[in-house]
Parts: structure tokens; C-alpha cells; sequence
């Protein structure tokens, strides 16, 4: 049975095997290496992860959705705060107009 052994952030984890290694978080890009192998190789490049990446869902679209949407609110808070601080301007305005 292989050892293998992943990267991240330049620190090497393991040895483990492949279902062990199936329960880290291994990403497409994470760096792989097993005996046999010459160098490190992205994950998706490796015969048993073939399976492991084929299903990749594409992103939500309501996620997309829910950002535009807190942006949106986020620009409403602003003008509405920004109203705010216009009319108590002109609320002091009008009491040092009439002082």
C-alpha cells in the first residue's frame, strides 16, 4: 500500500493512506507526493484523484445573488446615513438661523 504525503504552505503532512488521505482537505492544486513519483504533483494530476474531482459542482447562483444584494444594502445604508447627516445639518442650520 502507497504512503502519501501533501503540502501546504510549504510544510509537508503525512504519511497516510490514500483514504486517509482522502479525509484531509486536498484541494486540485495541493501538492502531492507519493513513492514512485520523481516530484510533486497537483492533485488532480494523480490517477486516483481522477474520480475524487470529477463531480465539482459550478457555484451557486443565488450565492452570486445574496453578494449583489448585500452590496446593494450596503450602498443603501451609506445614502441613507448620508440623508441623515444632511438633514441634522440643516435642522442646526435652521436653529442657529433662528438664535
Amino acid at each position: 500500500m502507497a504512503s502519501y504525503f501533501y503540502s501546504v504552505n510549504d510544510k509537508k503532512n503525512g504519511p497516510f493512506t490514500f483514504e486517509e488521505l482522502k479525509k484531509e482537505n486536498i484541494q486540485r492544486t495541493t501538492l502531492i507526493w507519493k513513492e514512485g513519483l520523481t516530484s510533486w504533483v497537483s492533485a488532480e494530476n494523480l490517477d486516483e484523484f481522477k474520480d475524487y474531482f470529477k463531480e465539482v459542482p459550478p457555484a451557486i447562483p443565488i450565492a452570486q445573488d445574496k453578494l449583489i444584494n448585500k452590496k446593494i444594502a450596503s450602498e443603501v445604508i451609506t445614502i441613507e446615513k448620508t440623508l441623515i447627516y444632511s438633514v441634522l445639518i440643516g435642522i442646526i442650520a435652521l436653529v442657529y438661523l433662528t438664535l
